[in-house]
């Protein structure tokens, strides 16, 4: 046996005079300088074996893996020639270990939370690098939540200790709204979800301002803070937006529309419209949607409704209203309940949740007498960041009629997918089906008809666009496209 082996290393060692005389036969690794990395996790990181010949090229690539490990502060290496072979010794020198790592008093994010976030950890050792990039973790996952720290994080270690500084803002003392006139601070202050003695949370602003935009309240709020006495001074700048847009639309075989909309700042966004069916009949009409009321009259209907915030935590409004018809006798009285938790980007759905529920009861003198429970559910969801995430949409709505209705009930459910193009541009494909139904007693009375699409939307700074297509994959059923105009 011991003849065959010496055979095998001259062999080997002929081989490498032959092919090259930059080989080494590798008759032996020694690890010098290590005391707590297992010898067989340094083994497996580098693809050197004995009684193998490499080049010297090969050797030193492999060799400096060692250094991605995160174990060593410093490496070098030697090959001291052995019999036939050579002997490769890799000197090293081991990174402290982490006996204990210590963190500042927290109130708004746990230990805990933060601990299964670092690449440090208690027995690990001490890169300095990757603390680094630890205390940039701690910060981006208090941002992330909406926190804001009044210090940055900062680390020292010493004597195998690991402390990690940071400081948390205190509560809010004192909201103060600097706005142009008296009617912001009172409606800022009524949707708003801060209050004294809260902890500030940009989460919460940036909420403030999505609803102000889904309500046409041309206005957006920016944040300053300062500490006094132990406290938080929250002063809420408000922004004036663009309170006029125009908004130029066509609809496939249907109509072309012009509206004017204007925000009136302690009334509400007031809009006027001009629509033609592109057979020569023109429908108009004019709106009001305030903060407390709805108001729409048009050439052929028209409704009010009071609405009611039910929950400023979790969004809900109430809606009570009356709708009338000039053109068939109708009237209906109407109850809704929404819950909006949809944030938005450019108008693009990005992530949360939206529920309606509603019943409409016509009769009261008029041709009709009937019902109609109406329920619309939205649900999306965004993955990664930037221009690389992905937005998953769900989107279902059910018309429900009972009595002698004139309407058909219908239910329809879409399923959307969502990436943006660019800055403020997205495109969104979905497919889903509907539903028309007279008389819902078994599931087989719905018959679906399946649909899709594709949504183009780019949002700039005076001026939006969107093109909408919906088709049964042989027909164009709705195409609509719009442009939008803000001064």
């Amino acid at each position: 046996m011991r003849k065959i082996i010496i055979f095998t290393i001259l062999v080997f060692g002929l081989l490498g005079v032959i092919y090259g005389d930059e080989n080494f036969l590798i008759q032996g690794i020694v690890f010098d300088g290590v005391k707590n990395v297992p010898y067989d996790v340094l083994q497996n990181s580098i693809n050197i074996k004995v009684l193998n010949t490499y080049s010297k090229d090969y050797i030193e690539k492999e060799v400096q893996k060692l250094l991605k490990t995160g174990y060593f502060k410093y490496l070098s290496y030697e090959l001291i020639k052995r019999d036939v072979g050579y002997e490769l010794v890799i000197h090293v020198e081991e990174l402290p270990l982490i006996s204990k790592i210590v963190f500042p008093d927290t109130k708004l994010v746990s230990v805990e939370e933060i601990k299964g976030i670092l690449y440090s950890k208690e027995r690990g050792f001490f890169n300095e690098e990757k603390t680094k990039e630890d205390c940039s973790k701690i910060e981006e996952y208090y941002s992330k939540k909406g926190f804001v720290l009044a210090k940055k994080p900062e680390y020292f270690f010493k004597d195998n200790v690991l402390t990690f500084t940071w400081e948390e803002l205190p509560p809010i003392g004192r909201i103060e709204v600097k706005a142009k006139s008296c009617w912001e601070e009172p409606l800022i202050k009524r949707y708003l979800k801060l209050n004294v003695g809260d902890y500030l949370n940009m989460n919460k602003i940036e909420e403030l301002n999505d609803l102000f935009n889904k309500k046409n309240i041309k206005i957006k709020i920016q944040p300053e803070w300062k500490i006094e006495k132990e406290s938080t001074i929250l002063y809420l700048n408000v922004v004036y937006l663009p309170p006029r847009e125009i908004s130029l639309s066509y609809n496939y075989n249907e109509s072309t529309d012009l509206s004017l909309g204007y925000f009136w700042g302690n009334v509400g966004y007031i809009k006027g419209f001009v629509s033609s069916n592109l057979q020569g009949s023109i429908d108009y009409g004019i709106s009001l949607q305030s903060y407390y009321l709805d108001l729409n009259i048009n050439n052929k209907d028209y409704s009010v409704a009071l609405k009611r915030q039910m929950s400023k935590t979790n969004n809900i409004e109430a809606e009570l209203g009356y709708r009338g018809s000039f053109v068939i006798n109708d009237k209906a009285l109407f109850i809704y309940f929404t819950q909006d938790l949809i944030k938005t980007d450019n108008g693009v759905p990005e992530s949360g949740r939206y529920i309606r529920i509603g019943l409409d009861f016509h009769g009261g003198g008029s041709l009709f007498n009937f019902s109609i429970l109406s329920f619309e559910g939205k649900y999306h969801l965004t993955l990664g960041q930037g221009l690389d995430r992905k937005i998953i949409g769900f989107e279902g709505g059910l018309e429900y009629p009972w009595g002698n209705s004139p309407e058909s009930g219908n239910l329809g459910i879409k399923f959307l997918y969502t990436i943006p193009l660019g800055n403020n541009a997205y495109v969104s494909l979905k497919i889903g089906g509907g539903s028309n139904f007279d008389n819902l007693s078994s599931l087989s009375d719905l018959k679906f008809n399946i649909l899709g699409g594709i949504d183009l939307v780019s949002s700039q700074r005076f001026v939006d666009y969107s093109i909408n297509l919906e088709s049964d994959f042989v027909n164009i059923l709705k195409f609509k496209a719009e442009t939008k105009i803000k001064f």
